[in-house]
């Protein structure tokens, strides 16, 4: 039977989006056959749910074996330092006794550099095309590298003169989540919300400075009547969502913070319109980021205004999404009032990227990786 693992320096459950990423992937390879162990170290965890039941995950179709090692990350960076070193010996040793013919998987180009280095069948998840002497080993080293934007794959394929060997992956979607038989009104009764106002949602990270474009989000709110629209913001931790309120006081936000995986799929389908603000002038979000919340958006059949970005244009177009001039909250307050004021369009757009989403799900992505890894 073909048998990977997967080697995640993490903490397990996390409130990070990565945590879905990882575990979904893990278990769509799960699904088409593959036998798939995923190695994480022991953590300190305040999330002291069982994983499987977090991500709502078949713990029949994946194995999770934490090795021991002494949870120093408390202590800042050094502590980081010291628990990434004891985890990458403890790999070591689990490599060494492995059978030969296993694959090994990561996202840490530490322990991808080091794998290959014993020889080991390993393939690196590229999340990023960065320079520096640790991406150019961790794509020449392994069997393979998986970006997951086609921005990584072209920064990445001048460190690697056959670029057959590095292949997309764009990040999923469970479409089963988004199956929701009530109605937008019955969902929002469920969840609180009003019944009588135009929701526009944002979805993910408050970092309110970030590329993720949270400011350019919340500008565009303050110039929307908050008797007839309410911005959401899902996501952030409850210090985040303090400190957001204090900067935010005057404009029309209602902050729901992190929700459960199960729920965001709720908060989606309560809403008219979904955005995607990510800024230009960060390679991250202009070239590298493959965000899962734009899957999540699009499986939702909720229309979609999304930043122009060649990252984002890498899944979007303009016959599935309303796309804006980024880091401009005007440009996005006008794109959110085309698609409330237009049904047919809004209709069109969002049916359009529910059929696209179709090869965007977490066992597309699976596919994708096995006929690369070829066990």
């Amino acid at each position: 039977m073909k048998k990977l693992i997967y080697i995640a320096n993490i903490r397990l459950p996390t409130e990070k989006a990565h945590g879905i990423q990882i575990m979904k992937t893990c278990e769509a390879l799960g699904i088409s056959g593959v036998k798939v162990k995923l190695v994480t170290p022991t953590r300190i965890n305040v999330l002291a749910t069982d994983p499987f039941i977090f991500y709502g995950v078949n713990n029949n179709l994946l194995e999770i074996e934490e090795v021991y090692v002494p949870d120093t990350i408390h202590f800042g960076k050094g502590g980081s330092v010291v628990q990434s070193a004891l985890f990458f010996v403890r790999i070591l040793f689990l490599a060494i006794h492995e059978e030969g013919d296993t694959v090994f998987y990561s996202r840490d180009k530490f322990i991808v550099i080091l794998l290959a280095l014993l020889g080991r069948k390993i393939f690196w998840e590229a999340h990023s095309g960065s320079a520096g002497i640790l991406t150019r080993l961790a794509t020449r080293m392994p069997r393979g590298v998986i970006a997951i934007s086609q921005g990584i794959k072209k920064d990445l394929v001048r460190y690697r003169q056959y670029d057959k060997k590095i292949i997309v992956a764009h990040d999923g979607v469970d479409l089963k989540q988004y199956n929701i038989s009530k109605s937008k009104e019955e969902t929002r009764k469920q969840l609180g919300l009003p019944l009588d106002r135009k929701i526009i949602t944002y979805s993910g990270s408050l970092n309110l400075y970030s590329w993720k474009g949270t400011d350019v989000f919340i500008e565009a709110a303050r110039l929307f009547d908050p008797q007839i629209y309410l911005f959401l913001l899902v996501g952030g931790s409850q210090e985040d969502i303090l400190w957001m309120k204090k900067v935010t006081e005057s404009a029309p936000v209602l902050f729901v913070g992190q929700q459960l995986p199960e729920n965001v799929p709720l908060y989606l389908r309560a809403s008219n319109v979904l955005v995607l603000p990510n800024k230009k002038g960060d390679v991250i979000s202009e070239c590298y980021t493959s965000p899962m919340k734009l899957f999540e958006y699009m499986a939702s059949e909720v229309p979609i205004v999304a930043s122009r970005l060649p990252s984002i244009e890498e899944v979007l177009s303009d016959d599935n999404s309303c796309l804006v001039e980024p880091n401009n909250a005007l440009e996005l307050a006008v794109g959110i009032r085309k698609v409330v004021m237009d049904e047919q369009y809004s209709r069109n757009i969002a049916t359009q990227a529910r059929v696209d989403v179709l090869n965007y799900t977490w066992s597309k992505r699976a596919e994708i990786i096995i006929n690369f890894i070829k066990f």
